[in-house]
């Protein structure tokens, strides 16, 4: 399986969806063992069904399977920043909402969704949450069992005059999440320096892995990439989770219907 994680570098608009403008994905040749992850808002505020129907399009013509990023969507209870995830024939498996609106996301009343989604790819077990969710552990605990891979589709914004230091937050934290669940963690984003709302990304996208071989393993940024596919070595990550459990150190894993407490070293 490949993880395929994107990293737009166009101008962003929140008036439309951006879906059918990621045509360098269909280069990368994803295909049904693959999982594509879009960034944050890639939906803008479009339409529920416009959205929908870009994900159908975009998980058909690249025969993956889609985790497909949000947009703001508006519904009764308020505006939502919200998303999908789309099996290869376009059919929704899987829906997660930000339940930690962020910055002027407030100061425009988006209201807070339900959090993230617990689904499973090839018998693996996933889970989706959006950008400002990935900081608080209670969106881990409220996913309900630790996940082989964390997906976070993101649309990251710093208070500083560079994107130096949120980069830096963000690798560090994508790599302590990978190694506390023994999980597979990407995240997607739009590049440096897309705005919205005169605010740009930090461009922090890449894979945090759990147990790579070398140091410059523990997370691979996609750069000025538009878009990386990452091997995920399943084998390495049974060997670490066999090894954590013969010493006494092992992610939690609970039964159904158990509460689900992250462990520490």
């Amino acid at each position: 399986m490949r993880l395929v994680l994107t990293q737009p570098a166009t101008g962003f608009s929140e008036e439309r969806s951006h879906i059918r403008d990621l045509t360098f994905l269909l280069k990368t040749g994803p295909g049904s063992k693959d999982i594509i992850v879009l960034p944050e808002l890639i939906g803008g505020s479009a339409d529920r069904s416009e959205y929908l129907a870009d994900l159908r399009w975009l998980s058909t013509q690249t025969g993956a399977w889609v985790v497909g990023g949000s947009h703001h969507w508006k519904q009764a209870r308020g505006v939502v920043n919200g998303g999908v995830v789309v099996d290869p024939g376009g059919a929704v498996i899987a829906a997660y909402e930000k339940s930690h609106p962020y910055g002027q996301e407030l100061d425009e009343g988006v209201v807070a969704g339900q959090g993230s989604a617990v689904f499973e790819i090839d018998g693996l077990r996933c889970t989706a949450m959006i950008c400002a969710d990935f900081w608080y552990a209670s969106s881990f605990c409220a996913a309900g069992s630790a996940p082989d891979i964390v997906l976070v589709p993101s649309f990251s914004f710093s208070q500083r005059p560079t994107p130096l230091m949120a980069k830096a937050r963000w690798r560090h934290a994508a790599i302590a999440r990978a190694y506390e669940f023994a999980a597979f963690v990407g995240v997607s984003d739009w590049a440096y320096p897309v705005t919205w709302r005169g605010r740009p990304s930090s461009g922090v996208a890449g894979l945090a892995d759990p147990n790579p071989v070398e140091v410059a393993g523990l997370y691979r940024a996609l750069g000025r990439r538009r878009v990386r596919a990452f091997e995920l070595d399943m084998a390495a990550l049974r060997d670490l989770r066999a090894n954590r459990k013969q010493r006494g150190f092992s992610a939690a894993r609970p039964h159904e219907g158990e509460e689900f407490v992250p462990n520490s070293q």
